[in-house]
């Protein structure tokens, strides 16, 4: 047998098995998990960081307005 032969074989089992459909399905499922992990920073990360922007406003709420650095302590 040679290779073309050989070649022709296994593509004439792919395309009987299904093969084609197998890996359509396997690529589908692949962007589908993307596309939700997409989502999910999508709709948290946003919230995460709002929160800590929320969180940091309150802290200089509490500690009140910063020392300048600069001043004339000597």
């Amino acid at each position: 047998m040679s290779f073309q032969e050989l070649e022709d074989e296994n593509i004439n089992k792919f395309s009987e098995s299904g093969g084609s459909e197998q890996i359509e399905n396997r690529v589908s499922g692949t962007l589908n998990a993307f596309r939700f992990i997409g989502t999910i920073f999508d709709l948290y990360l946003t919230r995460v960081r709002d929160t800590l922007l929320e969180m940091g406003k309150q802290q200089d709420a509490i500690e009140g307005p910063k020392k300048d650095d600069t001043s004339s302590e000597q």
